[in-house]
């Protein structure tokens, strides 16, 4: 009898106990189909800007802004990965005369990359790149076109970007951009500056990493950004307030202002020394 009593009180306890997991366990399930449903508009706006190139990722940093603006997510993570290594690829671009040859200088070079950046809203952080301002613009003056080239585009997002900042050139230090090596994007980028700076500068740097890994198309923009970000960290930027732009074949242009707010890593750090 008491052997009989023990058992029902093992069993009671069990029951107990597995009911109370099946409790937590539908409580788990319920928190993540909730989330899940709070995460689809922001998924949403992730798939609907696909199909572009830079322009790819410079709508996406705007959708990313706009999400955590609504306060369903703290942080976004902005992603770009691009290849122009394809057969086909290269052959259009080899039969328009864009590709970097032995007998065309006026081209770039091809290349493929991913990179992803975490964005999210501005806060009292250190070691992070606050975006000031963005602009954008469009270009009737494509590449090949008939129309003479004025960069109004890449002016009007310059225009746009530094307003929305509330600063001047004054507070740029340097540009990084997507140039590739065509000498088209190089003019729109001289004549863009030379329309909108109305300050005298000694030196105002551009920076153009596709130097190093070639055209990445929809990449550019996060690497961009890393590239900026790591320049601030270890202590070779120019200064910490930058203009960047890219633009994409359609004739759409961007401009971001951007400033680093980040604490420099210690020369023995950098150098593989101790911290």
């Amino acid at each position: 009898m008491k052997a009989y009593v023990s058992n029902m009180k093992i069993g009671v306890r069990l029951g107990l106990a597995f009911g109370a997991l099946l409790a937590l366990m539908v409580g788990v399930a319920i928190v993540g189909v909730t989330q899940l449903y709070v995460m689809d508009g922001a998924l949403t706006d992730a798939v609907d800007v696909s199909g572009g190139e830079n322009r790819l990722v410079s709508q996406a940093l705007e959708s990313a802004q706009r999400i955590i603006a609504q306060g369903t997510v703290r942080f976004a993570v902005v992603a770009g990965v691009d290849s122009f290594l394809h057969g086909p690829t290269l052959a259009a671009y080899h039969q328009r005369r864009q590709l970097v040859t032995l007998k065309n200088a006026d081209g770039f070079l091809p290349g493929e990359a991913a990179a992803a950046v975490a964005v999210g809203a501005a806060r009292s952080r250190t070691d992070t790149l606050r975006c000031l301002g963005t602009g954008w613009g469009n270009e009737p003056a494509i590449q090949d076109s008939d129309v003479p080239l004025r960069a109004d585009g890449l002016a009007d997002a310059y225009r746009q970007a530094l307003s929305n900042a509330g600063v001047g050139f004054e507070h740029v230090d340097y540009r990084i951009t997507d140039l590739s090596g065509d000498q088209y994007a190089f003019r729109e980028s001289s004549l863009a500056l030379l329309r909108t700076m109305r300050v005298r500068k000694e030196e105002l740097d551009i920076w153009h990493p596709a130097d190093c890994v070639g055209r990445v198309g929809a990449a550019i923009v996060p690497l961009m950004l890393g590239v900026a970000l790591a320049a601030a960290q270890r202590g070779y930027a120019p200064g910490p307030g930058l203009l960047l732009h890219a633009s994409d074949e359609s004739g759409r242009r961007a401009a971001l202002v951007m400033r680093a707010d980040v604490q420099q890593a210690p020369l023995a750090h950098l150098f593989g020394g101790a911290p």
